[in-house]
C-alpha cells in the first residue's frame, strides 16, 4: 500500500510542474508598449539663445554678441511590430544673430550679421523599451538617415568695407536619438530626446560679393551625449480597437 501515495506522486507531478510554469510565466511584465497597427503623429520644438558682453575669445575681443536658433520638428510613424515604429520626420531650423568685435589690428571695430535656415527630412525607425508594469513610462532610440538643404548670408562689415558671402548647402546625416516617453493619457504622451549621435557630411558652396566662388567639403562624427541639448515634444497615439 506504501506505493500507491508515490504512484500518485509520480503521476501528478507533470501537471504541477506544468501548473507551477503557468504561474510564473503570468508574473512576467508583458514586453508590448506600443503594440502594432498603431499609428503616430508629433512633433518636437527646440529653442536657445546667446548674449555676449565684453567676452574675450580665443582669437577676437567681442564686444556684444547676440545670436539665436529655433528648430521645428513634426513626425510621423506607424507600427509594423510591437514596440518598433517605421516612420518620416521633416524639420524647419533658422540660425541667426549680429557681433561686434575688434579688428585684429584693434583700431576699427567689425560688425557681422548672419543668417541661415535649412529643411531636413529624415526617414527613420524607432525601438520602445517600457519602464516598469504601468506602460506609462519607456524609453526609445530613434535611428535615421537625414537629407537637408539649406541657404544662409553672412555680411561683415570693416570700417568702409562691406562683404556679403551668401552659402548654398547640402547635408547627409546619419545617427541615432535616445529619448524617453511618458503618457498623461490613453492616447496623449509628452517625450524628451537628448543630441544627435552620428555622421555628418555637408557641401558647401559660397559666393563673395557676387565674384568669388569657393566649395567646401566637411565630415565629422559625433559620439557624446549632450544632456543640456533637449528637445521636448508632444505625440498623438492612434491605437487600433
Amino acid at each position: 500500500m506504501k506505493f500507491i501515495p508515490l504512484f500518485f506522486l509520480i503521476f501528478l507531478s507533470p501537471l504541477i510542474t506544468t501548473a507551477q510554469g503557468k504561474v510564473e510565466k503570468s508574473k512576467l511584465p508583458d514586453p508590448t508598449f506600443i503594440p502594432r497597427k498603431t499609428w503616430l503623429a508629433g512633433g518636437n520644438f527646440s529653442y536657445n539663445t546667446k548674449k555676449q558682453d565684453s567676452v574675450q575669445n580665443f582669437i577676437t575681443y567681442v564686444i556684444k554678441g547676440n545670436t539665436y536658433r529655433y528648430e521645428v520638428s513634426p513626425f510621423g510613424g506607424y507600427f509594423v511590430k510591437d514596440n518598433f515604429l517605421v516612420g518620416l520626420r521633416a524639420s524647419y531650423r533658422r540660425n541667426g544673430g549680429e557681433r561686434t568685435y575688434e579688428s585684429s589690428s584693434g583700431t576699427d571695430l567689425v560688425v557681422t550679421k548672419e543668417i541661415s535656415h535649412n529643411f531636413t527630412f529624415f526617414p527613420m525607425i524607432r525601438n520602445y523599451l517600457a519602464l516598469g508594469k504601468s506602460k506609462r513610462f519607456a524609453i526609445f532610440n530613434e535611428t535615421f538617415i537625414g537629407f537637408a538643404v539649406g541657404q544662409g548670408k553672412e555680411t561683415t562689415t570693416e570700417a568702409e568695407s562691406v562683404d556679403c558671402v551668401y552659402t548654398d548647402s547640402f547635408r547627409l546625416e546619419v545617427g541615432m536619438t535616445p529619448g524617453m516617453v511618458a503618457f498623461i493619457n490613453k492616447n496623449i504622451a509628452f517625450e524628451v530626446q537628448v543630441g544627435v549621435l552620428g555622421f555628418i557630411t555637408e557641401w558647401d558652396r559660397s559666393t563673395t560679393n557676387q565674384v568669388e566662388k569657393s566649395r567646401q567639403v566637411t565630415s565629422r562624427g559625433n559620439f557624446s551625449v549632450n544632456l543640456f541639448q533637449l528637445n521636448l515634444g508632444v505625440s498623438i497615439y492612434l491605437f487600433q480597437p
